[in-house]
């Protein structure tokens, strides 16, 4: 009778807790054997793989044995589950298992040691869920049962210089494997992919076990000289990415970034394998992707690169600033519709978590709504699509929304691209003549057929009114006497919040195109005309060179400064219509002229400035370039005879070339 009243537990009170729990009761077996068990029959097995499929045995993350309800810990029932647990979870390859009665007595037992597993020193005693399970399957492992809930990340982390470093040194490698040179940046890009994945398994296995991962691969290679490092790792690959008995999986959409070359035999695998073996890449603070590219890529690479490549540095910037005010969770939605590499989506991340964790309101709730509702990225480029999907996933986030699309043609609702659904959109769109099919189609700002212009457009129809935006737009959209039409509708739709004008070698050496960050919120329905003053800051320095060669000079960064002033900027222009005495008083601290060092090196005028939106308004062209206000152009006057004395000088230098041209060439 026992047996008949423990399954009845298991069908009336456990699977019913299962299914609110998170768990698809489809892929749950109840009291029967695995291939691996053989006659053993586990009371339940709990798999990824549903259970009339044939990957269900292999892709299993939990075994369960069941007791009936009225089962103590430590009864003579209760050890004996624990005595056939170990032995069918050993079969099984399991690292684990538990023990419950039905209801509300939950035990984990590592298989290794048989001892509870815990957390911070204390048994885990919580009811099963997915995401518990797959990390006590990744972490109780080598005689520990000891697993935590959120990855170990070292506090050294991982050093941008070292790392470039590194690349120099596989750089020699694949020199002495004979690698061309365009295949470094897919084959390091490949084995940072592999490292990550293996760290991320380490902490919570979704991969079935049999699956050889990176640390496998390194933790025999350093056992056995004569192991084939190179023919293992390349089987990892086809496992994840090829064997349709692991398919899909949680890295699908990596699989067309994801390849060795066949010139790397094993003494290169194993010193490429080393030198990356050191790093931890999971919560790196820089660019892994951008780092690689800009080590190895051609000038010709760069430039396409370059095309859909916005540097974290103002990823970042721009990030903080837009999201200055989000410091309490809440749900809301954020996106990209060109996210290129996905280096805004990133940083949209890495501050938000910040900012709650600063609240000290970053728990488990707040971090799902983080991977699974928030961000929103597309892109018309499938390559770019994955490229972001690995940025996203390389700093812990979900990769839930990103998706490929031509943002420019019509919002269908589609993968959450809905007409005014996004709290904030932020984004470095295409800039250039459109060639596209659906230029003029639903579009009313311009009728240019412009990338920019109609990106901008199609940005502030996918907001929210109330929304605001973060937007890399080029000194032609904002100051071209022939975009007025554009920056009339633009005032008419949204107000604009601050102009942020970057130097101009911000995105160099992929493009030196004079652009601006603009920060605008779209107006809700009945708003009437902005009536507030537009806060500009001119970024003359951003910590690095004003070169192609970008090194940091942490000496000449305006970004700080930028940062604090920015927030209270914008609040302070709110206030100028309702509280004018409390501006005026006020204004100062985010007001100021080029310093002294500032002009040696180059720079006049203002750096810092409230521009009246009437100002904007009675200009002729409606200008909206910081430079137009802040630094206007100085009329200098000359005599006469001093203007004809230099047109004299370049007229007689200008002959001097055509005549040794002429002798030269005949």
């Amino acid at each position: 009778m026992p047996r008949r009243t423990e399954a009845n537990d298991i069908v009336h009170l456990l699977l019913p807790k299962l299914t609110s729990w998170g768990f698809d009761v489809n892929n749950v077996k109840i009291d029967t054997t695995t291939l691996q068990t053989g006659s053993k029959r586990g009371d339940v097995w709990i798999s990824t793989r549903p259970q009339t499929g044939a990957g269900f045995d292999s892709h299993i993350i939990g075994l369960i044995e069941a007791k009936h309800a009225r089962t103590t810990v430590n009864s003579r029932d209760w050890n004996d589950a624990r005595r056939q647990g170990k032995e069918k979870a050993g079969q099984q390859h399991l690292t684990y298992y538990c023990v419950t009665d039905c209801a509300d007595l939950f035990r984990y037992y590592a298989v290794d040691t048989d001892t509870p597993v815990t957390l911070n020193g204390r048994e885990v005693r919580t009811p099963p869920s997915p995401r518990l399970l797959a990390q006590m399957l990744a972490q109780v492992r080598n005689r520990s049962s000891e697993i935590n809930t959120e990855p170990v990340v070292p506090q050294t982390g991982v050093s941008e210089v070292a790392f470039k470093v590194t690349l120099l040194h596989l750089a020699k490698i694949y020199r002495s494997a004979h690698i061309v040179h365009e295949a470094w940046v897919d084959n390091t890009i490949s084995l940072v992919v592999l490292k990550y994945i293996s760290e991320k398994e380490a902490f919570e296995r979704t991969l079935p076990r049999g699956v050889e991962l990176w640390n496998d691969v390194m933790g025999a290679a350093s056992q056995d000289p004569s192991y084939d490092a190179a023919s293992r790792l390349k089987s990892s690959i086809s496992q994840i990415w090829e064997t349709s008995e692991y398919q899909p999986n949680d890295y699908s959409s990596f699989k067309d970034l994801v390849s060795i070359s066949p010139s790397l035999n094993n003494l290169h695998v194993r010193k490429l394998m080393t030198a990356l073996d050191v790093y931890h890449l999971h919560g790196a603070e820089f660019d892994l992707f951008g780092s690689v590219y800009e080590a190895y890529a051609s000038q010709e690479k760069k430039k396409e690169f370059g095309q859909y490549y916005t540097r974290r540095h103002i990823t970042r910037v721009a990030s903080e600033l837009l999201l200055s005010q989000e410091v309490h969770p809440r749900p809301i939605r954020l996106c990209d519709p060109a996210c290129g590499t996905g280096g805004f989506l990133t940083e949209a991340f890495h501050v938000l978590t910040e900012h709650y964790n600063a609240a000290q309101r970053l728990n488990a709730s707040t971090l799902v709504r983080l991977h699974e509702d928030t961000f929103f990225g597309y892109d018309a480029d499938e390559k770019s699509v994955a490229r972001t999907k690995l940025n996203m996933f390389l700093v812990g986030d979900g990769h839930t929304h990103i998706f490929k699309r031509d943002s420019l043609a019509s919002i269908d609702g589609h993968d959450g691209f809905e007409d005014s659904s996004f709290d904030y959109v932020l984004t470095n769109p295409p800039m250039g003549s459109y060639v596209g099919d659906v230029a003029g189609a639903g579009f009313t700002y311009t009728s240019k057929s412009r990338f920019e212009l109609l990106f901008a457009e199609r940005v502030i129809s996918l907001t929210k009114r109330g929304g605001e935006i973060a937007i890399v737009l080029n000194d032609g959209t904002l100051e071209a006497p022939t975009n007025r039409s554009f920056r009339e509708n633009l005032l008419a739709n949204c107000y604009v919040n601050a102009v942020v004008s970057l130097t101009r070698f911000a995105f160099a050496p992929y493009t030196k195109e004079k652009t601006y960050l603009v920060f605008l919120r779209r107006r809700e329905e009945h708003d009437t005309d902005q009536t507030y003053p537009i806060w500009m800051y001119i970024v003359d320095n951003d910590g690095f060179a004003n070169s192609d060669k970008r090194f940091r000079t942490e000496d000449r960064n305006d970004l700080p400064e930028l940062e604090h002033l920015f927030r209270d900027a914008c609040r302070l222009a709110l206030q100028s219509s309702s509280a004018p005495n409390s501006f005026a008083a006020l204004r100062s601290n985010f007001e100021r002229a080029t310093s002294t060092q500032e002009v040696t090196n180059g720079f006049t005028g203002m750096k810092a400035a409230f521009v009246p939106i009437d100002t904007v308004r009675s200009d002729r062209y409606l200008n909206l370039q910081c430079e137009h206000y802040l630094r206007p152009p100085i009329d200098h006057e000359i005599p006469l005879e001093e203007y004809d004395r230099r047109l004299t000088a370049i007229l007689d230098e200008a002959d001097a070339v055509i005549t040794q041209a002429r002798h030269l060439f005949g």
